[in-house]
């Protein structure tokens, strides 16, 4: 039968040469490493590279595959990049047919309290004179809320950049204003 020799064969002199060479090449290949992991989040056009790297860890998350790289998670992110590209140009369209929207309903409140103006003001020649004073209070109220959806249709013309849209709710307004 055969000896084995439990003794080391590795001197400390030998271990120190070897970590003396390997040192360097292990800082360098780390940092040449993290200089190029991040490089494919660089080149997304709408998105910012923190958000690909977020999305990168997100779909690690949600489908975790051990065995599966990086690359095929970063393949399935990227065409998030170019959808935010297009969300972001459909956006102002969006964002400007809402603000019509917002500046069209309270148009609407101001032609509907120009009414009831009308109906209070014509209710004045035939109805009890002890209703003078709830007349008077119907047509304040009225007015007050003229002026405030005016208010708020001012407010939100100044955002809109439809200029035709622009000019002819101002042109209503001022039509509901006198």
């Amino acid at each position: 039968m055969r000896e084995v020799d439990r003794r080391s064969k590795h001197s400390r002199r030998v271990f120190l040469k070897g970590a003396v060479t390997a040192v360097p090449v292990a800082a360098v290949a780390t940092s040449v490493a993290v200089s190029i992991e991040g490089a494919w989040a660089d080149d997304a056009s709408a998105l910012s590279p923190a958000t690909m790297k977020t999305l990168l860890k997100v779909a690690r998350d949600i489908y975790p595959h051990d065995a599966l790289g990086d690359s095929y998670y970063i393949t399935a992110i990227k065409p998030w990049d170019g959808k935010a590209a297009k969300d972001a140009s459909g956006a102002e369209g969006a964002i400007d047919t809402a603000l019509k929207q917002a500046t069209v309903v309270p148009l609407g409140v101001a032609e509907r309290a120009r009414e009831v103006a009308g109906i209070a003001e014509g209710l004045k020649a035939i109805t009890n004179p002890n209703m003078k004073s709830d007349l008077t209070t119907a047509l304040a109220l009225a007015g007050a809320a003229i002026t405030g959806a005016l208010a708020n249709v001012e407010i939100n013309l100044e955002s809109v950049k439809d200029a035709e849209f622009v000019e002819k709710t101002r042109k209503k307004a001022a039509l509901l204003q006198g």
